[in-house]
């Protein structure tokens, strides 16, 4: 029944796409914070963004901060900002994730 819905609903398709748009987004926020931001990794859906050794930032402090934007993230170690977002992700939300995810950045400054 689970494998059903997810082919009814083109979930697979989603979640690369969703991925897609999600990855260029953090890729475009580590060009724009490289004093604080290294690389972004991971696939599909499930993405992190690594956070340089010599910044002031930690993930732990990044997804406390996110929490005021509304967002939930994941902590995975001292240094990776982890995204999971669900497969059932809309473009408008994954946009709506990056711009609360800028909101976080630019508090921390």
């Amino acid at each position: 029944t689970v494998a059903q819905e997810i082919e009814r609903r083109k979930l697979r398709r989603n979640a690369k796409d969703r991925g897609e748009q999600l990855r260029e987004g953090l890729d475009q926020l580590v060009a724009r914070y490289p004093e604080h931001l290294e690389a972004v990794r991971g696939w599909g859906l499930l993405q992190g963004v690594v956070i340089r050794q010599d910044s002031s930032w930690t993930a732990p402090m990044l997804a406390g901060a996110a929490i005021e934007q509304g967002l939930l993230l994941v902590a995975a170690g001292p240094s990776v900002l982890r995204f999971v977002p669900p497969l059932v992700i809309s473009a408008r939300e994954v946009r709506l994730l990056l711009q609360r995810l800028e909101a976080t950045l630019i508090s921390l400054l």
